[in-house]
């Protein structure tokens, strides 16, 4: 039996069905979540473009890239007066694949389109008033549960006020199963592996569908690439002070290029545990744990991919003294670990 590669999105009263590339799913929660724990609280969002196809009326998604915002009117996706041109400047780039829609996330109440919304689209799909030529995105992202998801067609010119149907936003609540062990094509370019040629110098990196960037778009992309050799050690322990240990290799890791960068900050109701979600070592994570070590006794917290790579964790049950060790364990098999110490009250 073939295994499936895309989730067919295709509920009653839809204006047109839509199907999506679990690869891209899995790579977009990530950068959702990551953005969704940059900021307390609200957490900032994060948006770009949607790349694929329109086939027999379904709009099909291989692909998608992420368009920067620097959030200066607060943790939206929402342009100021300056970056209004990224949006333009990311379509206009060459491309296999055509843009279909526009995807961000959403950190505010509900789960609906906002003016920007239909003004991106007035601009940039204007000769698509109706579907299935172009689609909206919209991701909201939770702490403690599954993040929520919905298309939003137009009906009229105007986009869709509530979607049709919410659905989950993860891989295996859709139907596709476990995740290959796979890294970003960044991540054979920014490690590679023994003996193998340095890459090339070009104009442009490569996004997320295999085409040429343009100038203030950052690439997201799940994609079959390289495990690093650099992370074939036995053993990988990392401390607050950076110490690693482990078999000796032909180009050894500089310590700083794995540090986790583990840090506690105390909070109203609770400590917020954050980590450098961007180091190498999350991408070729399997999974993780928090050890917690008190006066009255160690506690571990299982940590899936997901939570690993938002970047952050907020612990409520620390009193006291608290020892924090964040373990990541790698595909294959080494552990990179840091510890940090948190003082009462601090």
């Amino acid at each position: 039996m073939e295994t499936p590669t895309h989730y067919l999105w295709q509920p009653e009263g839809a204006q047109a069905p839509v199907k999506i590339a679990y690869d891209v799913v899995d790579a977009m929660l990530q950068d959702v979540m990551r953005g969704f724990g940059a900021v307390p609280k609200r957490g900032a969002e994060v948006g770009g473009i949607l790349l694929g196809q329109v086939e027999a009326g379904v709009v099909v998604i291989d692909g998608f890239e992420q368009v920067a915002c620097d959030h200066r009117l607060g943790p939206a996706w929402q342009f100021s007066d300056s970056e209004k041109g990224r949006v333009a400047a990311a379509l206009a780039v060459p491309r296999p694949l055509k843009a279909v829609g526009i995807w961000r996330s959403h950190t505010d109440e509900g789960l609906s389109p906002r003016a920007q919304d239909q003004n991106l689209f007035d601009q940039h799909f204007p000769g698509a008033p109706q579907p299935p030529e172009a689609v909206l995105l919209i991701i909201q992202p939770f702490a403690t549960r599954l993040s929520q998801a919905g298309f939003f067609h137009r009906r009229g010119g105007l986009l869709e006020s509530v979607t049709p149907a919410e659905f989950a936003f993860a891989r295996k609540q859709l139907g596709g199963g476990k995740r290959e062990r796979r890294s970003r094509p960044s991540d054979a370019a920014e490690m590679p592996p023994d003996g193998a040629a340095p890459p090339s110098n070009s104009t442009a990196p490569q996004s997320s569908a295999g085409e040429v960037a343009g100038a203030g778009v950052t690439r997201i992309r799940a994609s079959k690439g390289i495990v690093a050799a650099a992370l074939t050690m036995a053993v990988v322990l990392g401390w607050s002070g950076g110490f690693f240990a482990g078999r000796a290799l032909t180009h050894p890791p500089d310590p700083e290029h794995y540090a986790l960068s583990l840090t506690v900050q105390p909070q109203p109701d609770g400590r917020r545990l954050s980590w450098n979600a961007s180091s190498p070592v999350f991408r070729t994570a399997t999974r993780g744990q928090l050890q917690i070590r008190t006066a009255g006794g160690d506690k571990t917290v299982p940590l899936d991919l997901d939570q690993l790579r938002a970047g952050w964790l907020l612990y409520s049950d620390a009193t006291g003294s608290t020892r924090f060790s964040l373990e990541v364990r790698q595909m294959a098999g080494s552990v990179v670990m840091e510890t940090v110490e948190s003082e009462a009250g601090r």
